[in-house]
């Protein structure tokens, strides 16, 4: 394949040609604007790394920033290019040697491929040549038959002409598989217009290699400027990149929370929109969370609700681990922590619809929590740490057992009337008494 020479005249750019590899065209995954900024990597690596700004290189191609720095990210996915540095404001680009390796992988590949179809082919020509020639001879057979009976006097004296007729094998019908199970192909929705630091976000966010943006015409990125729109009002670009730089901390570093690796490969694939606001299952916002700097594993948890916190380790002692002398982790005791502050809050939240006749303290509230954990589980000794403050039961487990329990009311007590007494002062009970 012949070399593939790009002139572009523009003085302003002082970008004379640029020349575009062969083996760029061997790659499927890659369009032509990917290409097109590779080229213009490289003809700035030539010189010195390549310093260009995305604005830089989407003026030169008449496009926007997000096409190259999406075309950025394809390039470094298929190892062309790589990153040296990048400190949150100067990124370094550099043309990777060893992409023409992978090229010759790729060509091995389409070889391997196209001699398995060429021997599949020569496979199907000889089984169509072997079915003529059966149909041909059982044809033969029948005149053959024919000419017998009918001549069954005279056929010492005559000749069987044999007919040959040429028989065209018919084209196999392909079942047309589309119609049986329909692609519902999704209509692509008109982005909405974004500022110039909506697209500085957008850009930012992408240029950091394992935080994936969605595509150009689909609700999830209307909504990504949707939610940056609504952040802008609140805080400045330089704190938005600086949340989206703790984020990106937490989610590649394993020396920071969270611990666990499904959850740090669940924020590396998080798109923007995601992580400004998520409202299913729970409703909740990273970015809120990530406003400060993310933690080290191990660094202890301030303790501001001890008396609970003590509650909820002896109860774990006990019932869990069987009165056991074992040194709980750091880890762990933050967990007791965390959810000692959480259930506080939902004790502030719901004060009003706790039931009068049931007295609601501290002591008791780490009780009906480890009771409604026990009571979700088949198994105690499964019960872990991460249990107490985990979202789902501190928000519906809690809630749903204390209200079975009639101990949590379904409407407040300053609004609603006093159900609990008839029209002559007498108490009543109801199903859960």
């Amino acid at each position: 394949m012949d070399e593939k020479i790009i002139e572009v005249e523009d003085n302003r750019f002082h970008l004379k040609y640029v020349v575009m590899p062969p083996e760029l065209f061997l790659n499927g995954k890659l369009n032509k604007i990917d290409c097109l900024v590779f080229c213009i990597i490289e003809f700035y690596d030539g010189e010195d790394h390549c310093f260009a700004s995305n604005d830089h290189i989407a003026k030169i191609l008449n496009v926007t920033p997000t096409t190259v720095s999406t075309s950025i990210s394809r390039l470094k996915e298929e190892g062309y290019i790589k990153q040296l540095s990048f400190d949150g404001r100067k990124r370094v680009l550099s043309i990777n040697p060893d992409y023409k390796k992978t090229n010759n992988l790729i060509l091995k590949d389409l070889n391997s491929r196209f001699k398995e179809n060429l021997k599949y082919n020569n496979k199907e020509i000889i089984k169509n040549n072997l079915r003529a020639s059966s149909k041909e001879e059982a044809g033969q057979t029948k005149v053959r038959n024919s000419t017998a009976v009918n001549d069954s006097s005279s056929i010492n004296n005559q000749t069987i002409i044999r007919r040959r007729t040429t028989q065209q094998t018919l084209p196999e019908k392909k079942t047309d598989w589309s119609k049986l199970y329909p692609t519902n192909k999704r209509k692509e929705v008109p982005p909405l217009h974004a500022t110039e630091d909506v697209e500085d976000i957008l850009s930012y966010w992408n240029d950091h290699y394992k935080l994936p943006l969605p595509k150009i015409g689909t609700k999830s990125y209307n909504n990504c400027i949707k939610l940056t729109k609504t952040q802008l009002k609140k805080h400045t670009p330089d704190k938005i990149k600086e949340v989206i730089s703790n984020f990106y901390i937490a989610a590649t570093d394993t020396r920071y929370e969270p611990a666990k690796p499904d959850m740090k490969f669940k924020y590396q694939k998080m798109t923007l929109d995601r992580f400004i606001y998520q409202g299913f299952p729970t409703p909740y916002s990273l970015f809120d969370k990530y406003l400060e700097p993310p933690k080290m594993i191990g660094t202890p948890v301030e303790d501001l609700y001890p008396n609970i916190t003590n509650k909820l380790i002896s109860l774990y002692r006990e019932e869990v681990l069987g009165k056991a002398r074992t040194a709980l982790s750091t880890k762990d005791i933050n967990c007791f922590r965390r959810a000692a502050v959480m259930l506080k809050e939902f004790i502030k939240n719901n004060e009003d619809k706790f039931s009068p006749y049931m007295s609601v303290d501290d002591y008791k509230m780490a009780r009906y929590l480890f009771e409604c954990i026990v009571k979700s589980t088949n198994d105690e000794s499964k019960i872990l740490p991460h249990w107490f403050c985990a979202e789902h039961n501190i928000n519906k487990t809690l809630p749903a057992y204390m209200y079975r329990q009639g101990i949590l009311e379904e409407e407040s007590r300053h609004h609603s009337p006093m159900s609990r007494f008839n029209s002559d002062g007498d108490v009543t009970f109801d199903l859960y008494d």
